[in-house]
């Protein structure tokens, strides 16, 4: 695999999201250091230890957790922990998000999210959109002595698709401190406001907070919530010398509708830099500003309207400064200027943001210089003629080769031949991949074409089964050997996936029923009744969320099949006992227990060993391997990943366990901390006041979301998961022949349905044929 290839090639560690890929690199590699990653949703001690028990010896936290809970989890485990500290916030927790892979078929939990969440959204009851899952940043700096107390090990910074600029001012600044921090220790611990207004300019979205570190949860858009206390607006501490501050200090402060008591930034998803002044005339090509912070000529400026920004901003270069009818290349904090180029109307009012910095940037740029990768030289042979297939030969300094043709042949020029330095150009444009061209061989006959696309197309080609080849030859360090393509074909090496059996330990039966229906919420008796469920009852098994012993017992009197309780696929530590005291309550009644994270897998297996348990989708089981993994872990069962295709779940050949496939349902997209409920609208009296925290009680605990193409998604806060649940905006349907081809039993999952369509579709799923027979 490419992770073997990394380890080979010298990695320290390999950062792993699929459990499955974890397994067996353990088991192939025990030496090989693996860290897992936060998209595992590792968030409770018995996840960290079941984390350790696969071989994992360092885990990545859920952004979501508290110090308090950090704290916890390092009291009662051993394993190093890693904690996210600077960047980019998901609003769902990471490996639980499907809504980009069931919307755009791009995966969140395997690296490809298309962030539906920085979208526009409309909430039920609103007239207009906002970017109401669009978190604000992380940023916590002032917190590292705390972090340090938590006994964190390493620190994360959120750095997907960031620039060399960012990623040189943000570790630079988080190096500055933790070494102040060694040397000053916790009590003289202090931030420069300049270095936090540093961290602002080169990326934030609208602001920064910490609030799921200080175990703020809930939006407070009123004022802040202190040990109990709800401060007023005019109140808010903005001032860095207040004791109590935290994430209140860290945004600008001169935005009346940005404050860091939110989580989510409703106007601008993207970087919104720091203000530096408000308009007060605009005659195009200029805007008349009065400056609250200096400017210089090719800082980059965005002005939004009204102070919201987002769709409504007008983005440009700063290209000339107007003082006094003269031209000037800076200015000045508390002077009025005119700044160009802007060319679009802006309105006295609008509030003027600097999103770059030219000065920050070219330090930076500065910096990033030093850290240039070492880009391996590269000997370029090629050859065109009219008539013929253009060919490229690259070469590396090991002898290592690599041969490609174009699909086209070359054309006679109708005027102008392709030349050998044009053709060098486009072989030289390797951007950041760690090649350089040290000597170019280029043959052409004077009278032959092709497209510049043709040319490049051929270089990575080239360029991607050279690393291939590289790799393949005993961890970078063999010599010699060399492959042959064609344009538009692959050849070469490809990473073996072949999931053989090794055998499992004996499982526990999960009985004989066909078909699970699981609920978002417990059915009552009379709804039982009315779907004719209890006819089927040998058949068809009920899966319904933790609940009391009265509703258990009234659920059995309507249904006298078998009842399994599905457990939350997120549960903090702070909720485990009430789960396990509940459970323990309606024990004599249950026939089975579903697990969707790995630690409520293990304690599950801990507490209940007699209980057979289905490994649910918050697993992510989408391989042989993951199926081993949930195996050893204690499960008897495993449900396929909705996100798998037909041909991926082919793959799996030998499952050590019994399979259960999708076959309905309104798939729960997001599980989040954040309530859209508890966000300030201007205007509408449902959403006008702060969140309490009592979700029981609250109207706005249910909702819908809709999006640009008026898709609604429902959602509910779920009280006993103190979690949002956002489910997909229309059931899904998996036909037989998408099932897997051994299942042995099919999964609905029910939400809002009534009884009539489900007894129709209990009898529907009922006939059909799977795992061989006819049920």
């Amino acid at each position: 695999s490419w992770a073997e290839r990394a380890w080979q090639g010298g990695a320290d560690a390999v950062i792993v999201q699929d459990v499955g890929l974890s397994n067996r690199l353990h088991r192939l590699h025990p030496d090989m250091v693996l860290h897992a990653s936060t998209q595992m949703s590792i968030h409770n001690v018995s996840g960290v230890l079941a984390a350790r028990e696969a071989g994992i010896t360092r885990v990545v936290l859920a952004r979501e957790l508290s110090l308090e809970a950090i704290g916890n989890i390092r009291a009662q485990t051993d394993t190093e922990l890693e904690v996210f500290v600077h960047g980019a916030l998901c609003v769902c927790f990471s490996g639980q998000c499907l809504m980009s892979s069931l919307i755009g078929g791009r995966s969140g939990n395997r690296g490809l999210c298309a962030q539906p969440c920085r979208l526009p959204w409309k909430l039920s009851g609103m007239r207009p959109e906002g970017y109401l899952l669009s978190m604000k940043d992380l940023m916590a700096l002032p917190l590292l002595p705390q972090l340090q107390s938590a006994g964190v090990t390493s620190l994360k910074i959120e750095g997907r698709m960031k620039s060399p600029e960012y990623v040189a001012v943000v570790t630079e600044i988080y190096r500055k401190y933790l070494d102040l921090l060694a040397k000053e220790g916790p009590d003289r611990y202090r931030v420069d406001p300049e270095d936090e207004e540093a961290l602002r300019q080169i990326f934030n979205r609208g602001g920064f907070t910490h609030r799921y570190l200080d175990g703020m949860k809930a939006e407070c858009p009123i004022g802040v919530q202190v040990s109990g206390k709800n401060i007023p607006a005019a109140e808010r501490l903005v001032d860095p010398s207040h004791p109590k501050r935290a994430a209140e200090c860290l945004v600008d402060p001169s935005h009346p509708k940005r404050s860091a008591e939110c989580l989510v930034d409703p106007y601008h998803p993207k970087n919104l830099g720091v203000s530096v002044g408000t308009v007060l005339s605009w005659k195009v090509p200029y805007a008349e500003v009065k400056l609250t912070r200096d400017l210089a000529l090719g800082d980059g400026l965005e002005i939004h309207k009204g102070g919201e920004g987002g769709s409504r901003a007008v983005s440009t270069m700063l290209t000339a400064i107007m003082a006094k009818g003269k031209h000037e290349k800076q200015a000045f904090t508390g002077s009025t200027v005119f700044l160009g180029d802007v060319k679009e109307p802006v309105s006295a009012g609008d509030t003027v943001y600097r999103t770059s910095q030219r000065i920050q940037m070219q330090a930076a740029s500065d910096t990033a210089v030093h850290w240039q990768v070492h880009r391996v030289p590269l000997k370029m042979f090629f050859s065109m003629r009219v008539g013929e297939k253009a060919s490229l030969t690259v070469e590396d300094e090991a002898g290592r080769s690599v041969s490609v043709e174009s699909e086209m042949e070359v054309e006679t020029a109708r005027e102008r031949a392709l030349t050998a330095e044009r053709i060098r150009e486009q072989l030289e444009k390797t951007g950041d991949a760690p090649w350089k061209l040290l000597e170019a061989d280029i043959r052409v006959d004077g009278k032959g074409t092709m497209p510049v696309k043709e040319i490049n197309a051929m270089r990575r080609l080239a360029l991607e089964h050279m690393t291939a080849l590289r790799a393949q030859n005993e961890g970078l360090h063999g010599s010699g050997g060399g492959i042959h393509v064609s344009r538009g074909v692959i050849h070469g090496f490809t990473p073996s996936l072949d999931m053989e059996n090794m055998g499992a330990h004996p499982r526990l039966s999960c009985g004989p029923e066909s078909l699970a229906l699981a609920f978002s919420c417990a059915p009552g008796t009379e709804w039982l009744q009315e779907a004719r469920l209890a006819s089927d009852a040998g058949k068809v098994l009920l899966m319904v969320p933790p609940v009391s012993r009265e509703a258990m017992a009234s659920m059995k009197s309507a249904f006298p099949g078998s009842v399994w309780i599905r457990t939350p696929s997120i549960l903090p530590d702070d909720r485990m006992g009430t789960l396990l005291k509940q459970l323990e309550a309606i024990r004599p009644d249950l026939a089975g227990l579903s697990a969707g994270n790995p630690g409520m897998l293990r304690l599950l297996r801990q507490w209940a060993p007699e209980l057979p348990i289905l490994a649910e989708a918050g697993m992510n089981l989408w391989n042989g391997e993951a199926i081993r993994q949930a195996s050893e872990w204690g499960a008897d069962m495993a449900l396929l990943s909705p996100e798998l295709t037909t041909a991926a779940m082919g793959e799996i050949k030998e499952p050590v366990l019994q399979l259960a496939s999708w076959a309905y349902g309104r798939i729960p997209v997001m599980t989040m901390e954040h309530c859209p409920g508890s966000l300030y609208i201007p205007g509408d009296d449902r959403y006008a006041g702060s969140c309490d925290g009592h979700c029981g009680a609250c109207d706005r605990r249910t909702g819908t979301l809709t999006d640009r193409a008026g898709a609604r998604f429902p959602y509910a806060r779920d009280v006993f998961m103190d979690k949002t649940i956002v489910f997909h905006h229309r059931p899904l349907r998996w036909q037989e022949n998408e099932w897997h081809p051994r299942t042995a039993r099919l999964y609905a999952f029910i939400t809002d349905e009534s009884p009539e369509f489900v007894s129709e579709l209990v009898h529907s799923l009922l006939s059909a044929s799977f795992d061989g027979t006819t049920r």
